[in-house]
């Protein structure tokens, strides 16, 4: 590697106005250009000498890291050289980059998942100049899009392609519809679908066909974490048809759901947000519901309950009340047989509940709020005492 002492051939201050001091330089490192560009000192060089637009130099350059470019845009320094390198190339050039890029996709997904290869990513997708060298690019992506969607630096590249190819969005947002579950399912892929539902920029036939997959995997995704806030999106933007198509879906579950930490959201946010479409439908479900004793007696289901009570009205409301006061009343009384005495007491259990009578002095202590202990046994203590026969211990067991 180069040192401090061997970089500056003329003054640091002069570099930009006199590169020619430089040419003998570059021919120094001719055969370890790869190697070069990721040493602090000569990144900055290579940045350089690029920034001058000279066309051999950048064929120079070109020809000795285009090959292992990937390696470069994950490397602090080469992702300097590589992203200034997109800049300056030729459509040629650009051509080969575009296939050097996509020829390892295990590779490529690497350098989409690292925080530096992600960043050099969006800068070459950027100076992508022909719509061959897109739609290829695009078509590689397709296969991955899940796995980065699924990533928090991963996802950022899907973002941009959606921001930068307009054209392309469809195809990417079909392979979203396809692969619904599994991407509502994780956080990044959770936000990415709240913002494509919520935008006006994206293609109305696409936002149609995700919310139809949603709608068709409603049950399953409410249940979850992530799941239950795309289902909920539905609800904030107002997608009528999609609301209705829950219910209808959800329908006969809804008592079941309450229960569940996640699904009970959507649940609340059914009756809050669509109190006279949706509410009286699924509160009327709940009170029929064989589980509503056990809705009492659960956090998520109470929550549904009081949320019910506020939002219902007439004779929902009037139902709801006395379903409540007449579940609450079972729940307070006795069960069946708890206080009933047994149907028969063994020998032990009758001298156990014998009374033991007391003596003249300890019924004069008692009375004067004292606690002395007697001087002597009553009978009832004596046959406590006594040892019990064998007869009656095998009686009991």
């Amino acid at each position: 590697m180069l040192d401090d002492n061997t970089l500056p051939l003329v003054p640091a201050g002069d570099r930009r106005k006199d590169p020619q001091p430089y040419a003998y330089f570059l021919e120094e490192l001719k055969g370890k250009l790869f190697w070069e560009a990721m040493d602090t000192n000569c990144s900055q060089f290579l940045y350089l000498v690029l920034e001058r637009r000279k066309p051999e130099v950048t064929q120079m350059i070109f020809s000795e890291v285009k090959d292992q470019i990937c390696i470069l845009m994950s490397d602090r320094c080469g992702s300097n050289v590589v992203e200034k390198l997109y800049e300056v190339c030729n459509e040629q050039q650009m051509d080969q980059l575009v296939f050097s890029i996509t020829a390892n996709v295990d590779l490529l997904m690497a350098v989409c998942l690292h925080s530096r290869g992600s960043k050099s990513m969006k800068k070459f997708l950027q100076c992508l100049v022909t719509p061959d060298q897109i739609s290829h690019m695009i078509s590689i992506f397709l296969g991955i899009t899940v796995p980065l969607v699924n990533h928090e630096i991963g996802v950022g590249v899907i973002r941009h392609c959606l921001h930068i190819f307009p054209a392309k969005q469809t195809q990417i947002l079909d392979v979203i519809a396809d692969n619904l579950f599994e991407i509502a399912t994780w956080k990044t892929g959770c936000l990415l679908l709240g913002d494509v539902l919520g935008s006006k920029v994206y293609p109305l036939e696409s936002q149609q066909r995700i919310v139809s997959e949603i709608i068709a995997n409603v049950h399953r995704l409410c249940v979850t974490r992530y799941g239950c806030h795309v289902a909920r999106d539905v609800l904030c933007f107002k997608i009528q048809d999609g609301v209705r198509d829950i219910v209808a879906r959800l329908t006969g579950t809804f008592a079941s759901l309450s229960m569940n930490t996640h699904a009970s959201d959507l649940v609340l946010s059914l009756i809050e947000k669509y109190k006279e479409e949706c509410a009286p439908q699924i509160i009327n479900e709940i009170i029929c519901s064989s589980d509503f004793s056990r809705l009492l007696l659960h956090p998520d289901g109470k929550d549904v309950l009081e949320h019910a009570k506020k939002y219902s009205k007439g004779a929902v409301l009037k139902s709801l009340n006395h379903q409540i006061a007449l579940h609450s009343d079972h729940s307070r009384s006795p069960r069946h047989g708890e206080n009933n005495p047994p149907k028969s007491q063994g020998t032990v259990h009758k001298i156990m509940n014998h009374q033991v009578p007391l003596h003249s002095d300890q019924v004069h202590s008692h009375c004067h709020g004292k606690n002395i202990m007697p001087k002597s046994q009553g009978t009832g203590q004596q046959i406590l005492n006594q040892q019990i026969p064998d007869t009656l211990t095998i009686g009991l067991q």
